[in-house]
C-alpha cells in the first residue's frame, strides 16, 4: 500500500481522528506516541503529519510538504504550544542548535508539539523505541536528540514567526539532561542555575539520578530513500582558493582538480603576498594548459576572510567549492558531490577533511554542528547573501561565524562523511610576520581570543556564554590541579574582561 500522508489529529494531547487519503480512519490509540507508531507499520511509506487543528494551518503543511528532501528528515512546528525545555537548556550545549532563529526553518532538535511531519520508515526501525513515555513533547525531542547523531536531520519551524514561550519544568529539564549528556554536564546545569538564577533545584537533580542514559543504533542509511532526483540546477562549478606561500602544495592541487571526472568551469585563486615589492609566485598557473578557466588574484592584502570575499565577487557558476591550497582529492570527489547534492537536497555540504592518520567510520549524511571553510560546496543563493566578517580576520571563529550566517538564513550543513579529502596541513606558507592586534600590548593577555569572544557573542543566548566562561575556567584548572582555584579564578576573570573589552570593540 503506497500512501503518501497520513493526518494525526491532537486535542488536549490525545488522538482525536486519523484521516488517510482524505477518509477518516478510526485510531488505532487515543494515546498520542503509540498512535504514531502503529500508524506507521500499517502504512510503511508514508509521510505521518501530526497536528493540532485549531491552531496549525494547511499553508502551514503545504510549507513541510514542499520542504521534504527525503526520509531521514523530521520537521516541526512551532505555533501556541510552549516548548518542553526553557532557556536553561543553553547551559548545557554550546552548539549551533540553542539559539534558534524563528523566523525560519531552522536545524534544531528542540521540538515543537504543535504539529509535526516524519517518515513511517524511521518510526519502524525504531522498534517502538520509548513508546511508554507518557510526555509527548519529551518524546519528541528525545527522539530528535537522539537520532540527530544517528544521520536523521531535525528542523523547526514557526508558523507565526513569533519568538517561543517555555514550560518550566525543572523535573523535566533535568530528567533530559541526564538521559541525553554527559553527567558533568548535569552538574554544569545544577550550578549555573544556582548562580545565575537562584534556583537550587536539588530535588530535581536527585530525582534525575535513576535515570539512564538514552542511545539507540539505527541505521539510517539502510532506509534512506531519496525522493527527489536531481539538484536544483546543473552541477557546475567555480573553485575558491586563497593561497600564501604554498606553491608547491597549490601545484599539486590544480593537478588534482585537472583529473576530475567532473571538471570545474572556473578556479579562482587569490593570491597573498604582504610584502609590498612582491610579485606573484605561481609560474604555472599561465605555463601550463588547464582543463579548466583561471582567474588568478594578487593581492598585498593578507588574510584568509579578505581573499574569500575577494574571490567569491568573482564567482558565478550555481556552485561553489571553498577550498584549501594543500588538500588532495580522488578523481572522483566532484563527482561524488554532485551525487550528495542530488540525494539530499542540500543548498551546503561539508565533506571529511582528514589528517594524516585519521579514519572516518560514519557512513550516513548527517546534520552538522560545525562549518569547514576548507572543504564546504554551497549554492550561489546562501553566497549572494553571506560574507566573512573580516573582523575575525587572522584570529579564530570565522568558520564557526560562516556557517551559522547560513544557519540564519533558513539554510542547513549537511555533512557527507563518504566524500573524504586528505588535508596536508602544509607546514610552510603563512604569515612572514606575525599579525598584530590592538591587544597586543596590554598587560593582560585576553582569554579566549577576543575574535573567539566575538563570534560566540554573536551567535550564543546568554546561559551559553554564562556556561562557556565556567567549562573554558575548568579546562584552565583540569591542567593546573595544583593551583589554588580562587586565586586562578580571579585571574581568569582579568584575562575573560579583556576579552569581552576587545570583542565588543571589534
Amino acid at each position: 500500500m503506497n500512501i503518501d500522508l497520513v493526518h494525526i489529529a491532537i486535542e488536549n494531547h490525545r488522538v482525536t481522528h486519523v484521516i488517510v487519503e482524505g477518509k477518516e480512519k478510526k485510531a488505532p490509540s487515543s494515546s498520542i506516541i503509540p498512535c504514531i507508531y502503529d500508524i506507521a507499520e500499517k502504512y510503511p511509506y508514508a509521510w505521518i503529519y501530526f497536528y493540532r487543528p485549531n491552531f496549525i494551518s494547511e499553508e502551514t503543511r503545504d510549507f513541510l510538504l514542499q520542504q521534504l528532501k527525503h526520509t531521514n528528515q523530521f520537521i516541526t512546528v512551532y505555533a501556541h504550544e510552549p516548548l518542553l525545555l526553557d532557556e536553561s537548556i543553553g547551559y548545557v550545549e554550546l552548539g549551533p542548535f540553542i539559539n534558534v532563529n524563528y523566523k525560519v526553518l531552522y536545524p534544531t532538535w528542540r521540538m515543537a508539539t504543535d504539529g509535526g511531519i516524519l517518515h513511517a520508515s524511521v518510526l519502524n526501525n525504531l522498534n517502538r523505541w520509548q513508546e511508554g513515555d507518557t510526555h509527548f513533547g519529551y518524546w519528541l525531542n528525545s527522539l530528535a536528540r537522539t537520532l540527530r547523531y544517528e544521520g536523521l536531520m531535525c528542523y523547526r519551524y514557526h508558523q507565526n514567526s513569533q519568538p517561543p514561550s517555555y514550560q518550566k519544568n525543572q523535573k523535566l529539564l533535568y530528567r533530559f539532561v541526564k538521559q541525553h549528556f554527559k553527567f558533568s554536564w548535569l552538574m554544569i546545569l545544577f550550578f549555573c542555575q544556582w548562580k545565575y538564577e537562584k534556583q537550587f533545584s536539588l530535588a530535581a537533580l536527585i530525582k534525575s539520578l535513576w535515570y539512564r542514559k538514552r542511545q539507540i543504533k539505527i541505521s539510517l542509511e539502510q532506509i534512506f530513500q531519496p525522493l527527489r532526483q536531481g539538484s536544483l540546477v546543473p552541477f557546475q562549478l567555480d573553485v575558491v582558493i586563497p593561497t600564501l606561500g604554498r606553491k608547491e602544495y597549490l601545484h599539486q592541487v590544480f593537478k588534482d582538480i585537472s583529473r576530475q571526472t567532473l571538471l570545474p568551469q572556473k578556479v579562482i585563486v587569490v593570491e597573498q603576498d604582504p610584502d609590498l615589492k612582491a610579485t606573484s609566485n605561481l609560474p604555472f598557473i599561465n605555463s601550463v594548459e588547464w582543463p579548466f578557466n583561471v582567474q588568478h588574484i594578487f593581492t598585498h592584502k593578507s588574510g584568509a576572510c579578505h581573499a574569500r570575499n575577494k574571490a567569491l565577487e568573482q564567482t558565478q557558476a550555481p556552485w561553489i567549492l571553498l577550498f584549501d591550497d594543500d588538500a588532495r582529492l580522488a578523481p572522483d570527489t566532484f563527482e561524488k558531490m554532485q551525487k550528495a547534492l542530488e540525494e539530499t537536497g542540500a543548498y551546503c555540504i561539508n565533506t571529511a577533511y582528514l589528517q594524516e592518520g585519521e579514519k572516518e567510520f560514519f557512513k550516513p549524511y548527517k546534520q552538522w554542528e560545525s562549518f569547514g571553510a576548507g572543504c564546504s560546496i554551497i549554492h550561489c543563493s546562501i553566497l549572494d547573501q553571506c560574507r566573512f566578517d573580516e573582523k575575525l580576520e587572522h584570529g579564530y571563529g570565522e568558520d564557526v561565524d560562516f556557517g551559522m550566517q547560513i544557519r540564519n538564513l533558513g539554510y542547513d550543513i549537511i555533512y557527507t562523511p563518504q566524500i573524504q579529502i586528505r588535508h596536508l596541513k602544509a607546514p610552510v606558507g603563512g604569515f612572514r610576520q606575525p599579525p598584530t592586534f590592538p591587544w597586543d600590548g596590554d598587560p593582560v593577555s585576553p582569554k579566549p581570543s577576543p575574535q573567539v569572544y566575538y563570534s560566540k557573542l554573536k551567535h550564543f543566548t546568554s546561559q551559553q556564554l554564562k556556561a562557556y566562561q565556567w567549562t573554558l575556567f575548568f579546562k584552565i584548572w583540569k591542567h593546573q590541579k595544583f593551583s589554588n582555584p580562587f586565586r586562578l579564578r580571579k585571574r581568569f576573570l582579568k584575562r575573560w574582561n579583556a576579552s569581552v573589552y576587545w570583542a565588543e570593540r571589534l
